[in-house]
């Protein structure tokens, strides 16, 4: 039987025309819409004609209204010929369960429905379809979004596998839509909110990227010129037409795009617009080439190797046009980035279309139903995209932008004098300098203004967005982001704070009456815990949410605090050391004290270790973690009589006094030993550890999760045993069931104890005795284990931490003494300004930290970086072969004693050095009466090997009898490699 061809048709027609002596009128050739038999059916995905293809057809309305009927029909009748095609080709309905039709809700039904606007691109009608998942979602958590989002991206990738757009579009949708840090920590409905919000956003973005591409290429059209297009491309005839509107001269030649023949609805809207254009047969490409100044194409995709994917045909026009220098230009929206790489034609999914003859084709003929090709990149020569005019070699870099780099926040300082009188507000006038270096695909939107400690703003950038952000003449910095983590009863007695004094540092206070106390950490918590200061107010800053604590809160919120008149700023976060220039909590400090307020932060919890300490600006008060006079004992009897001491609280049901119970050591349970020995999750056997004390090794995961593991796994009880690296120092935690934490030592006696038992063949046993709270400790107090030392990793010169005070379980204070010490040493802010440039920063870098514009000519003033006016003393030297080597160190101290006052000097050298202060005694006329004096340092070299450092530490005590006013002073002594 012969089947009648598109062609065949189109060409009876303009037969017919002809025969009748009239002109064909183009309007007549094509259909004005698809058929409703067409439009209203959802095209079958498993049908052997891609449904790709169909949606081109039932869009592009080419030829005849039985068109797709007769391609399907044709698969069908090539299978009957004994062909590979299958035989489904039927098309299931959409019944309109689509957003607000009250039945149930169908991602592809949404799909199809968005699909049926002509001019809507497939992969938009994705993403609007997408938009309503998260619209319609009865999801409760994130999670839960999350998982239907994925499962409806993977339906409609699905639907068809062939559409690099589809494929791209959903995942990029997902990319730019869900992975934002700010959905970490908000509640669920404002974080549906938002990303109902930023699916908006990217649809409206993803309609615009036409419009954006066609302005771009506008350029390149000139007067004149002659330019050939291939088939039916959405986003070149917005070029043309954009052109056009331009009222630029140019003629079009058209292919004719076989098989499906798009190019004819191409010329007709050409036409439309009073456009020269002339329609090719796609085997006159060669024959037309030198009438031809450049090429415009379209794109299905858009691969990694900067090569396209596109209908069939486009790859031999690239050739030809190569091979006569004429320049091959590529349009295509961002949206059709794929993640491919293809090697040659036959390395992608194939798009497979029916190709109809006319004729009859035997069996025994193999038909090519293919229905795109892949140009490779080097014969293209520039690629128009939403993302800026591009070359191909650039393409791999912009994927890897849009598919791997995830956008970072960056914190930017500009120069506040700087703003334009055009611009009514500094936020107007940030968000045009972001806008200027943003890809116009990326929404412009700040996250914070910062205007009291700090001029400028955060956003979340690309670092290739960051680095043209920098290039601009009012920014200053560029800082980015880092994500910092907590550091986070008994101690007003401990300190000798006591609520029923009649004098003393909480009654001289009135107990902090009037003070306003700035807390920036996870906001304010629940519970009760017995303050330092009852009467202060509390003003409490979130910055840290499940994720970690951000920079750019932190900031807004020293800009916040700061703007509400706070008196001290206390900060429980610790993050990596940076220079000053690049820390935001820095940077918020300096502007606090330089408004007089007091700010506190915590040394951190990387101890015991060297160079942990963090927060070390000196303008900072680092406050190490002490251990108080209170513990909480829970010993471990063995079963050979020995007991070993250990901490630990629990509330609940306890072990049966005086029976033993079987001890085992987790990571000798069989299975994977590194986990079960650190007891994490699912990696204890039932079977070994039911009714028995599990000894954990601390590690990983939290101590109180291992208690939960074990509970889990049938244990009634659990030691947690230090490593060496943690030493003995020891934390005290509330457990799920009985349980204590033993140091290293102990942990090995408990361990070779188990061991003994099992060479011996007889059973291991133990028991946890809890003795309540026990006060009085002593030695009290000491740092904790966990508390970060020094010496400071920026500045080795500034001794960090400063004091340490009761921080294991609890919070800090100052001792009675404070209120009365005697001499104080004062900084003023260009003192730090003076240090900052004795520093070597740049007056850039020095700028970003105290918004001054800083003179460094004058640091010769201060001598180095040693002589900032702190109340320690830190001497590093560097050996170099030397054997002898010095150092001095000017100071200043400020009488707020009594008036005539004498103080005298006592030195306690670090041993080895040599240490003398001048002079030897300080005679104050008056209060406020300044007085300064001079140390000096001598050390001789010791052995050391290559690269490595030792410490020796003493002090200097000044005292009037009254008061000893004591300043440490450390001496390091450093080994180059």
């Amino acid at each position: 039987m012969w089947w009648r061809s598109a062609s065949f048709i189109l060409d009876r027609q303009q037969q017919q025309h002809q025969n009748n002596g009239v002109a064909p009128n183009p309007e007549s050739l094509l259909l004005s819409s698809p058929p409703p038999s067409m439009a209203d059916s959802a095209l079958n995905p498993t049908s052997n004609v891609s449904a790709y293809y169909q949606t081109r057809s039932s869009q592009h309305a080419v030829v005849t209204s039985d068109w797709l009927a007769q391609a399907q029909a044709a698969v069908s009748r090539h299978a009957d010929d004994g062909g590979s095609l299958g035989s489904d080709v039927r098309a299931a309905p959409i019944d309109g369960g689509g957003e607000g039709s009250g039945k149930a809700f169908s991602v592809i039904d949404e799909f199809n429905s968005w699909r049926k606007q002509p001019d809507l691109a497939e992969a938009v009608a994705a993403i609007r379809a997408l938009a309503a998942v998260i619209r319609t979602s009865e999801a409760t958590t994130m999670m839960e979004l999350e998982i239907e989002l994925k499962k409806a991206s993977d339906s409609l990738k699905s639907w068809d596998a062939t559409s690099i757009s589809l494929t791209a579009g959903c995942d990029l949708f997902l990319r730019y839509v869900t992975r934002t840090s700010a959905l970490e920590y908000e509640d669920f409905n404002s974080a549906k909110s938002r990303l109902i919000e930023r699916a908006e956003k990217f649809g409206e973005i993803s309609c615009k990227a036409r419009r954006i591409i066609a302005m771009l290429s506008q350029d390149f059209i000139f007067d004149g010129c002659t330019i050939l297009v291939h088939g039916f491309s959405r986003v070149v005839l917005e070029v043309l037409k954009t052109a056009a509107e331009n009222k630029k001269l140019f003629r079009v030649l058209c292919t004719e795009g076989r098989p499906d023949r798009t190019g004819l609805r191409f010329s007709n809207e050409l036409a439309k617009l009073d456009v020269p254009v002339k329609l090719l047969i796609d085997s006159a490409v060669a024959y037309t080439m030198d009438e031809v100044d450049m090429v415009f194409v379209g794109a299905d995709g858009v691969v990694e190797s900067g090569g396209i994917i596109n209908m069939m045909g486009t790859f031999q026009i690239a050739l030809v046009a190569h091979s006569m220098n004429k320049p091959v230009y590529v349009a295509a929206e961002s949206y059709k980035f794929a993640r491919h790489y293809p090697l040659d034609q036959k390395d992608m999914a194939p798009a497979l279309r029916s190709i109809d003859f006319g004729v009859p084709i035997p069996s025994k003929v193999e038909v090519e139903t293919s229905a795109r090709d892949y140009t490779p990149p080097q014969y293209l020569s520039l690629l128009f995209t939403d993302l800026g005019v591009l070359t191909p070699s650039v393409i791999s870099d912009e994927l890897i932008q849009l598919y791997l780099v995830d956008l970072k926040t960056f914190i930017v300082r500009v120069q506040h004098e700087a703003k334009p009188s055009i611009f009514t507000s500094h936020k107007h006038w940030y968000e045009s300098s972001l806008s200027s270096v943003l890809s116009p695909s990326t929404p412009t939107q700040l996250i914070h203004v910062y205007d009291t400690v700090f001029h400028g703003f955060s956003a979340k950038l690309s670092p290739t967005e960051a680095l043209k952000l920098h290039t601009l003449p009012h920014v200053i910095a560029v800082i980015p982001e880092q994500v910092r983590h907590l550091q986070t009863t008994r101690s007003p007695l401990f300190l000798g704070l006591k609520t029923t004094d009649k004098a003393g540092l909480l009654k001289e206070s009135d107990f902090g009456s009037d003070l306003v106390i700035g807390v920036i950490d996870t906001g304010y918590a629940k519970g009760v815990a017995a303050g330092m200061a009852p009467k202060a107010r509390l003003a409490a800053y979130k910055v840290c949410w499940n994720a970690g604590c951000y920079d750019s809160d932190i900031l807004a919120a020293f800009d916040s605090a700061v703007g509400d008149g706070v008196d001290v700023i206390s900060l429980s976060v610790g993050g990596a050391v940076v220079p000053y220039y690049l820390d935001a909590i820095a940077i918020g400090a300096f502007a606090a004290a330089d408004k007089g307020i007091f700010v506190s932060a915590s040394a951190g919890n990387g101890g015991p270790g060297g160079l942990t300490v963090t927060n070390v600006a000196p303008w900072v008060a680092t406050i190490g973690a002490g251990t108080i006079d209170r513990d909480f004992p829970a010993d471990v009897k063995l079963g050979n009589g020995k007991v070993v001491p250990g901490v630990g609280l629990y509330n609940g049901p306890g072990l049966s006094p005086g029976q033993m119970y079987p001890l085992v050591y987790a990571g000798s349970g069989g299975g994977d030993g590194y986990s079960s020995s650190l007891c994490l999750e699912g990696s204890l056997d039932p079977d070994f550890v039911r009714g028995k004390i599990v000894l954990c090794d601390r590690g990983i995961n939290s101590r109180a999760a291992k208690g939960d593991v074990v509970k889990k796994a049938g244990g009634v009880g659990m030691i947690i045993a230090n490593g060496v690296f943690d030493g003995e120092g020891l934390v005290v935690d509330c457990h799920v069931l009985p349980a204590t934490a033993v140091g290293a030592s102990n942990a090995d006696e408990i361990r070779q104890y188990i061991d003994s038992a099992s060479k011996s063949n007889s059973l291991a046993t133990a028991t946890i005795v809890f003795k309540g709270t026990r006060l009085g400790v002593r030695p009290a107090p000491v740092v904790a284990s966990f508390s970060a030392r020094g010496p400071n990793p920026e500045t080795p010169e500034i001794l960090k931490p400063d004091v340490i005070a009761p921080g294991l379980n609890i919070l800090a204070a100052w001792p009675d003494k404070a209120m009365d010490p005697g001499l104080v040493y004062d900084i003023t802010p260009m003192d730090y300004v003076d240090f900052l440039c004795n520093s070597n920063y740049t007056i850039i870098n020095i700028q970003v930290i105290t918004r001054r514009n800083a003179d460094c000519s004058g640091e010769k003033r201060a001598g180095h970086i040693g002589n900032l006016n702190y109340p320690s003393f830190s001497a590093v030297f560097q050996q170099y072969g030397k054997h002898k080597m010095s150092t001095h160190f000017l100071r200043q101290v400020t009488n707020v004693g009594g008036p005539n006052s004498v103080y005298k000097v006592t030195i306690r050298p670090p041993s080895g050095t040599l240490v003398s202060v001048e002079p030897p005694q300080l005679v104050f006329r008056r209060v406020g009466q300044k007085l300064n004096f001079l140390v000096r340092v001598e050390a001789m070299a010791v052995k050391l090997a290559p690269g490595s450092s030792s410490m020796k530490s003493g002090t200097i005590v000044w005292s009037d009898g009254k008061h000893n006013v004591t300043s440490p002073i450390v001496v390091t002594m450093q080994q180059p490699l």
